[in-house]
């Protein structure tokens, strides 16, 4: 996903809780990650191995809450399908979509609060301020 890397460094240069929270196996998860430099770049890895439900259910993201010590009202779901953007709400937190054009109406339709094309130039700031507009939530650090 364009702008991902650069996100997720600022993320961590501030010091901000990350964690993935997916369905996958542990496995596939953490080779996934291993192969694209990134299993560092998450504090949590919360994966379909560690809940006894899959997304839409919530709970993966009680769980990564939980492990990274936020309460969900103060965290950030990041999603690009319906089932997860599903799960994120069902587990009280915002919840923003990723997705080009052609699928923005269908993860807005799902509960997202927000749909960016992809990571290109964002910033905590702009994060926090898109939040703003979009829900009386708009903490994005933990």
């Amino acid at each position: 996903m364009p702008g991902v890397i650069e996100f997720l460094e600022q993320l961590c240069a501030e010091g901000v809780a990350t964690a993935i929270a997916t369905s996958a196996s542990e496995s596939r998860t953490r080779s996934t990650l291993d192969r694209l430099h990134l299993t560092e770049r998450f504090r949590i890895i919360v994966t379909g191995s560690d809940v006894a439900r899959g997304k839409p259910d919530p709970a993966i993201y009680c769980r990564a809450c939980q492990l990274l010590n936020v309460r969900p009202e103060n965290a950030l779901a990041i999603e690009d399908a319906a089932s997860g953007i599903h799960a994120a709400r069902a587990a009280n937190l915002t919840c923003i979509g990723v997705a080009g054009r052609d699928r923005s109406e269908m993860l807005t339709t799902a509960g997202a609060d927000h749909v960016l094309e992809n990571f290109i130039g964002l910033s905590i700031a702009n994060l926090e301020t898109i939040l703003a507009g979009k829900s009386q939530r708009p903490q994005v650090r933990s």
